[in-house]
């Protein structure tokens, strides 16, 4: 897993992208961020909405940061 220093994960982000990368026979699973004001609660949602890549449209989604 990689994080900024200054990022904040919800307790279960693990867990939660673990299972869907067994779930679905992948090798990775990322999520996206979500912007919040310092002072205020960060809120975490689960997405229902799943995407799967090949490696060529993956590293495409990467580098044009289209997605992820």
């Amino acid at each position: 897993m990689f994080m900024d220093s200054d990022d904040i994960a919800d307790s279960g982000l693990v867990e939660y992208l673990y299972g869907l990368v067994e779930t679905n026979s992948k090798y990775i699973g990322i999520c996206d961020f979500a912007h919040f004001i310092d002072g205020d609660s960060p809120k975490f949602t689960k997405s229902t909405e799943v995407n799967q890549f090949y490696p060529e449209a993956a590293i495409t989604e990467l580098l044009y940061q289209h997605s992820f």
